[in-house]
C-alpha cells in the first residue's frame, strides 16, 4: 500500500461550526449524576464572587461575606444567594448567556468552564438569575424558561443553541430597593420532585453541603484551629459562612467517635 501523501490541496474550513440545542441538556441534567450537585456548583460560583468582593474591599461597616440557601417545599422554590461582587449591568447579558467562555481559566477560581450557572436548568420549570454590582442602581434579572426548554429539546426541529437561548431567555431590570448593595442569586421555581424530594429536603441538603461545601468546622471541634491554621499556611481550603434557611452549616466532624468491632 502506498504511503499517505500530504498535498497542497488542503484548505481551511470556511463555514462556521454549528452548536446544537442538545448542549444545554448536557450542561444541565446530563452532567450531574447526583442532582444535589447543582447546589455545589452554585456555591462554588458564590465562593468565587465572595473572593472577588474581598479583593475589591466591598465589605464595610461590619458586613461579612455570606452564602445563603433558602428552600421552601410548599412553594417549590430554592434560592442560592451570595453578597459577592455581583455581575455589572454592562456585562450581565453577555456573561450569563456565555457558555464555556469563563474568565476563570488560569486564575485561582474554582471553576473554569463557564457552565456551572446552568446546573439548575434540568431540575425546575423556571430558573431566575438576579444580580447587582456596587456601581449599579438597578437589579438585573434573567429568566430562563426551563419548561419551554424541555419542549424544544424534544422537538425534532434542528435548532441551534443561539436560537434556543433567544426562545427561552428574557431580561428585565427593576429598582434595587430592598436588595443588598452587591449580590448574586439564583432562584429555581417549581423544583422537580426527585426521590424523597431531596432537592428541597433540608436534612438531605444540610448533610450534603456539610460534606462538599467550603464551610467551617463546628466551634466546639477541638482540632478546628490547628487544622485551619495549617491549611491557611498553605493558602488552601478557605471556608465561608453558609446558611440553610438561616441555620449555619458546619463540617461534620466531632471530637470523639464510637469504636465498633
Amino acid at each position: 500500500m502506498a504511503p499517505y501523501l500530504l498535498t497542497e490541496s488542503r484548505t481551511k474550513i470556511s463555514a462556521p461550526g454549528v452548536v446544537g440545542k442538545d448542549i444545554l441538556e448536557l450542561l444541565s441534567s446530563a452532567m450531574y449524576v447526583d442532582p444535589l450537585s447543582i447546589f455545589r456548583e452554585y456555591i462554588q460560583n458564590s465562593a468565587d464572587a465572595l473572593d472577588e468582593a474581598m479583593e475589591l474591599r466591598l465589605y464595610r461597616n461590619g458586613s461579612q461575606p455570606v452564602i445563603e440557601i433558602m428552600v421552601d417545599p410548599l412553594a417549590r422554590t430554592a434560592i442560592i444567594r451570595d453578597n459577592g461582587a455581583g455581575v455589572p449591568r454592562s456585562a450581565f447579558a453577555r456573561t450569563l448567556t456565555s457558555i464555556g467562555g469563563s474568565r476563570k481559566r488560569g486564575t485561582k477560581a474554582r471553576g473554569f468552564r463557564g457552565v456551572g450557572r446552568f446546573a439548575g436548568l434540568g431540575y425546575c420549570q423556571t430558573l431566575i438569575m438576579r444580580t447587582k454590582s456596587v456601581d449599579d442602581t438597578q437589579v438585573s434579572c434573567m429568566h430562563w424558561d426551563c419548561k419551554r426548554l424541555k419542549e424544544l429539546l424534544r422537538d425534532p426541529a434542528d435548532l441551534s443553541l443561539y436560537q434556543i437561548i433567544q426562545e427561552i431567555v428574557e431580561i428585565e431590570r427593576f429598582p434595587a430597593d430592598g436588595f443588598p448593595r452587591h449580590f448574586f442569586e439564583v432562584e429555581m421555581r417549581n423544583v422537580m420532585r426527585y426521590k424523597n424530594d431531596m432537592l428541597l429536603n433540608t436534612i438531605a441538603l444540610e448533610s450534603y453541603m456539610a460534606q462538599v461545601a467550603p464551610v467551617p468546622f463546628y466551634p466546639s471541634f477541638l482540632f478546628a484551629k490547628d487544622i485551619h491554621n495549617f491549611l491557611a499556611g498553605h493558602n488552601i481550603a478557605k471556608n465561608y459562612t453558609l446558611t440553610l434557611n438561616g441555620k449555619p452549616i458546619f463540617r461534620p466532624y466531632d471530637n470523639t467517635y464510637e469504636a465498633r468491632p
